[in-house]
């Protein structure tokens, strides 16, 4: 029954109205199920679609458990294995995998010329056919994964680690390091994209065992500590042993030690030719430590490995920061890794024997506390910091105003403590060096002291009048080589330039102990194989923990951060294992090969040092000094003078291996004799 209402002028049918509003209703549920239909359709294709492919994989339709390739035929294999991409793939593998036979077999060296010339074109033609063939068949057979890319990425890191290990031209080993990188890059990036499913699936078993297992990761953190001490250990004995390690630097600490065992004082006589604390050049009461271990085994050796212990030790620093910073096991071991492949570390152990190795140590453990808000051991470790040279305070005053910058409250305070005390205690150093000492070695930076009498004044000055001198001094290099950047490459592609991928510009404060060595024109200072790398890759550590936490810990909306993390990280350990492994694997090496080669000689030259008197007072070679340094008085004969008023020892050695007549001359004409040894090998005189 249809109402009609009057208001207005305007009749309304209320029946007719419901009707068109049901009728409404009924076309959109109807069209809604039809776009419902269409959707669940296309989705059901798509599914059938990836059911069929993996059935294909497996073998077809009702052959769940069959063998790859079962139920296709061989021509359909082969055709598929035959793509473009695939073909360019297993051409380059192929090509990679005969350049890693060539290497590990051919006679000479891979980056000479001549290297496999003598190979014949058709033998290594046949070869090259032989691996396509292999990898094509092995292609064709396995279908579940994408065996060429596997075939590139293990050819192109075994390529990579084999060139690292032999390559020899010192000069231009770390710009072929940076492109072995950027291939290896390269090449895992192509792995990656091609196996991304089975990665994530690996990776992420790994983690959860890893993040599950506290043992597990101990047990990775101890592996890692200890191929740290041993690759160190290899190399510094080794040079001890080869007679490579010279009076500077390790002969005076070993005639140091001596002297700290029988008097308690640092007295040397080799460093300035007279007696002298080594105090009165570097402050270092540091050293005392490893002084009980070299009094139980008096030994160089004990010194070398003294060294990489403690070097090894701040792994454990490194660790326990990590997961005081919310990293979960697999983030610490990753960290871990980092510090045990980080290569200056490593190689600042290789000029022999500094106090810089307790750097790392005493830095990382200051950060621990720190960041653990444990005030008392955080300022025991900043003291023993300082005691590790006069420049130490430099470190410590730097992380103070970090503390300053981005904390507050009483950790603001503390941080006005560190700084106050590091401050006040270099400038007593620097006291104490002008007025009893050798002075500060000021002369490191002479390109910032237009007048050399200012010394570090005249520097200071320079740094806080003159902000645009220092950006041409940056990079700027006695020769123009463009060291500066390559040592900048060296020492930020092994955290994945982390410290400085952050939204809280006070971190960036950690990366400034690096313009220590970057505003210098002392050459050794911006090389990563000498000491001065310590402190700087001890606050790169800190700083790449302190942004991964950041970064790992973002919420889930902010999944960008979480992969860009996990690519730095990928970054850092590839640059790691491949600066490694031209730095450290291979002088490892070469120092092991050498000694093997000429152990009897060496011992040899042994058998005759040992022929002169343990208590007589003796001049000897630079080379051959720290093997003869456990002796109150002992000089470096290349520098060593002897006059009318005295000079004279009771012997005289000398190294004649590199045909040393002249200095055995002058010995001669000063009336000494000859006592044991060969003019080939070591000749000793008697006064």
């Amino acid at each position: 029954m249809a109402v009609l209402i009057n208001s207005g002028g305007i009749c309304i049918d209320i029946a007719r109205c419901k009707g068109i509003i049901i009728l409404y209703r009924v076309v959109g549920l109807k069209r809604r199920a039809a776009r419902q239909k269409v959707i669940i359709h296309r989705r059901g294709k798509r599914v059938n679609r990836l059911f069929s492919r993996r059935q294909e994989r497996r073998g077809g339709m009702g052959a769940a458990r069959k063998p790859d390739g079962e139920g296709v035929s061989l021509k359909n294999r082969i055709s598929q294995s035959l793509g473009v991409g695939k073909v360019i793939c297993r051409l380059i593998s192929s090509w990679l995998l005969l350049s890693l036979i060539n290497s590990l077999t051919g006679a000479g060296k891979f980056d000479e010329l001549s290297f496999a010339q003598n190979t014949p074109i058709s033998a290594s033609a046949l070869i090259f056919a032989m691996i396509f063939a292999g990898l094509t068949a092995l292609s064709a057979w396995e279908r579940r994964h994408n065996t060429d890319s596997w075939a590139l990425a293990a050819a192109g890191m075994g390529c990579a680690l084999t060139w690292l290990t032999n390559y020899r031209d010192t000069s231009n080993r770390a710009g072929f390091c940076l492109a072995c990188i950027v291939f290896v890059l390269l090449v895992l990036a192509y792995f990656i994209k091609e196996n991304r499913r089975f990665i994530c699936r690996t990776a992420t078993k790994i983690r959860l065992f890893l993040d599950s297992s506290g043992v597990a990761a101990a047990i990775c953190a101890a592996v890692l500590a200890l191929v740290m001490f041993a690759f160190i250990s290899v190399v510094t004995v080794m040079r001890y042993q080869n007679f490579s390690s010279p009076n500077f630097d390790f002969g005076l600490f070993v005639n140091m030690f001596h002297n700290m065992s029988k008097t308690g004082l640092p007295l040397v006589t080799s460093e300035r030719d007279a007696l002298m604390s080594h105090f009165a050049v570097h402050i270092s009461p540091i050293y005392y430590l490893l002084l009980p271990f070299y009094m139980l085994i008096p030994s160089p050796i004990t010194l070398q490995l003294g060294q990489a212990a403690v070097v090894a030790l701040g792994m454990i620093a490194a660790y326990l920061l990590a997961k005081r910073m919310g990293l979960k096991n697999s983030g610490a071991l990753a960290a871990c890794a980092v510090y045990a492949f980080y290569p200056a570390l490593s190689t600042g152990c290789f000029y022999d024997l500094h106090e810089n190795c307790f750097l790392a140590v005493c830095l990382l453990f200051t950060f621990y506390f720190y960041e653990s808000k444990k005030y008392l051991p955080m300022y025991i470790f900043a003291a023993l910091t300082l005691c590790v040279k006069e420049d130490a305070a430099v470190y410590i005053i730097i992380f103070a105003v970090y503390v300053l910058i981005s904390a507050s409250g009483i950790r603001r305070i503390h941080g006005a403590v560190l700084g106050a005390v590091s401050a006040g205690y270099f400038a007593f150093c620097v006291y104490m060096l002008q007025k009893f000492g050798q002075g500060v070695m000021s002369y490191r930076y002479e390109n910032f002291i237009p007048d050399g009498s200012q010394g570090l004044l005249g520097a200071v000055r320079t740094l806080f009048v003159n902000p645009g001198y220092i950006l041409t001094q940056l990079f700027a290099t006695s020769d123009a080589s463009g060291q500066k950047i390559i040592y900048l490459l060296l020492m930020m592609l092994p955290v994945g330039f982390l410290p400085l991928l952050t939204k809280k510009p006070s971190r960036w404060l950690l990366c400034t102990p690096i313009l220590l060595n970057l505003l210098t024109m002392y050459n050794y200072q911006y090389q990563i194989s000498y000491q001065y790398g310590f402190g700087i890759s001890a606050f790169l550590i800190y700083a790449m923990i302190l942004n991964l936490s950041d970064m790992r810990s973002a919420p889930p909306q902010r999944c960008g951060s979480v992969r860009l993390a996990n690519a730095a990280v990928g970054i850092a350990l590839v640059s790691c294992l491949c600066i490694y492994s031209s730095y450290v694997v291979q002088n490892a090496a070469s120092q092991v090969k050498r000694y093997s080669l000429n152990y009897e000689t060496y011992a040899e030259m042994n058998a005759i040092l040992d022929e002169i008197p343990s208590d007589a007072s003796l001049c000897v070679s630079s080379m051959l000094l720290a093997h003869v340094a456990d002796r109150s008085e002992v000089y470096e004969a290349e520098v060593h003078e002897i006059s009318e008023e005295g000079g004279y020892t009771e012997y005289v050695a000398l190294d004649m291996r590199s045909g040393n007549t002249e200095l055995l001359q002058k010995y001669l004409d000063l009336g000494y004799t000859p006592f044991a040894g060969s003019q080939e090998l070591v000749m000793v005189l008697k006064l």
